[in-house]
């Protein structure tokens, strides 16, 4: 989410991506997510979801917390201007077909 808001792409997006990803989850990996896990170890009923309320309380939380949302919160780890247009100059080549894309998750 972090990557994706710093390279532009539009929130709208960036939830629908956590959606299809959520989704691909409860449809292909229902049985693992239907065990109730041993005592110590990762919950994978939580941590293989991707529900879209997460990203939308991250979101808010960077917002409240750092002012600026995502980019006050990567000022805040060192991660600044600078660094972020590095970030940003590798994906500059990187067309990205948003249609492509939708056709492609819609037949996971």
């Amino acid at each position: 989410m972090l990557i994706q808001d710093t390279i532009g792409l539009p929130m709208s997006k960036i939830k629908e991506d956590y959606y299809m990803s959520d989704k691909y989850m409860l449809e292909h990996h229902l049985t693992s997510l239907s065990r109730v896990p041993k005592e110590g170890t990762l919950d994978h009923r939580i941590f293989h979801r991707a529900p879209i309320y997460c990203i939308e309380h991250a979101m808010y939380f960077l917002g409240k917390e750092y002012g600026s949302g995502t980019e006050g919160y990567l000022d805040n780890i060192g991660f600044d201007q600078s660094w972020r247009n590095r970030l940003r100059a590798q994906f500059d080549n990187v067309k990205v077909d948003c249609n492509a894309l939708n056709n492609r998750t819609s037949n996971l």
